[in-house]
C-alpha cells in the first residue's frame, strides 16, 4: 500500500519541481530589474552614478550592462 502511494506521489512531486524552479528564476530576474529601475529613478540615469548604484545594490551576476 505504501509503495503504491509513493508510486503515485513521486511523479507528481517531480513534475512540480521544474515549475517551482522556473518561477523562482523569473522572480529573481524581475527583482533585479526592479532594482535597476530604482537606480535609474534615484540617479536620473546619470553616468557614472547609475552604474555605481547598480553595481552596489543590484549586482547579482545577471545585471551586467552592455555599453552602447
Amino acid at each position: 500500500m505504501r509503495r503504491a502511494i509513493l508510486g503515485l506521489l513521486v511523479p507528481v512531486f517531480l513534475t512540480l519541481l521544474p515549475t517551482t524552479a522556473a518561477e523562482a528564476a523569473s522572480a529573481d530576474a524581475m527583482e533585479a530589474q526592479r532594482c535597476i529601475w530604482r537606480c535609474g529613478d534615484a540617479t536620473g540615469l546619470r553616468q557614472p552614478a547609475y552604474d555605481r548604484c547598480i553595481k552596489r545594490q543590484c549586482d547579482t551576476g545577471q545585471t551586467k550592462r552592455r555599453r552602447r
